[in-house]
């Protein structure tokens, strides 16, 4: 059969692009943490924060702290001083289902709102909705830090001291596996500015020892009121 001049360029390019295809290594698809990224929620009057809830595997291998506001302000009102007046109790957010990389610095499409519903206790453990349809708006993200899922133990823990006034939040940063997932409060005469970070000894799975504790809020400069209450600690999921 013959070919024509057409036809046969028409195979030598055809065969060309096909080497050139197989010769080029496949580039992966971007990851996407996409996935329900349960939160604790914890706040008061000056203000609501949430802590996504952490695993050393995808989707859930960020360690992200976000400040955080109820569109509607009356529901807004009503959280934060539910949290203020029982500092001690667990309240946890399911949210929609979304792509936990949109929270990173720089992300080309912001997470700015998503919905979710509110527990009371933690909602995969029996806890029990308090507000259905809430619409939160994403403030600010002070923490965005990928975990590190290789077994190893830190000499110090380290502690982010989130809020603005006299209501203060401490929160462990996750650098060691296995590790602990702590979240507390406390109530300081002196509204410190700035949001130190403390260093102390590492006391494995457990709170930090209440006397280094203290020195350490001292030497940042809070007069704390009472001791801190830790409401959230968590283990069962960054063994």
């Amino acid at each position: 059969m013959t070919v024509s001049p057409t036809r046969r360029r028409f195979l030598a390019a055809s065969s060309w692009l096909a080497a050139i295809a197989a010769s080029t290594p496949a580039v992966a698809a971007p990851r996407a943490r996409i996935g329900t990224h349960g939160m604790v929620l914890f706040g008061g009057r000056e203000g609501l924060y949430g802590s996504h809830m952490p695993m050393f595997h995808a989707p859930h291998d960020v360690q992200v702290l976000l400040r955080l506001a109820p569109v509607k302000q009356r529901l807004s009102l009503a959280l934060r001083r539910a949290l203020h007046s029982a500092p001690g109790r667990l309240w946890t957010i399911h949210p929609e289902r979304f792509d936990l990389d949109r929270l990173a610095p720089g992300a080309p499409d912001p997470l700015t709102e998503f919905d979710a519903r509110v527990f009371q206790g933690h909602f995969e453990r029996g806890g029990r909705v308090a507000f259905e349809g809430v619409r939160f708006r994403v403030e600010q993200v002070p923490v965005y830090a990928p975990l590190n899922a290789t077994p190893r133990h830190a000499p110090r823990q380290r502690f982010w001291c989130l809020g603005d006034g006299t209501e203060r939040f401490l929160v462990k940063q996750l650098d060691q596996r296995p590790d602990v997932d702590l979240i507390g409060s406390f109530q300081t005469a002196v509204p410190v500015p700035g949001q130190p970070v403390l260093d102390l000894p590492n006391r494995r799975l457990a709170t930090p020892d209440p006397q280094a504790l203290n020195a350490a809020l001292a030497q940042a400069g809070f007069r704390p009121l009472h001791a801190v209450h830790w409401h959230y600690a968590e283990t069962g999921d960054l063994a």
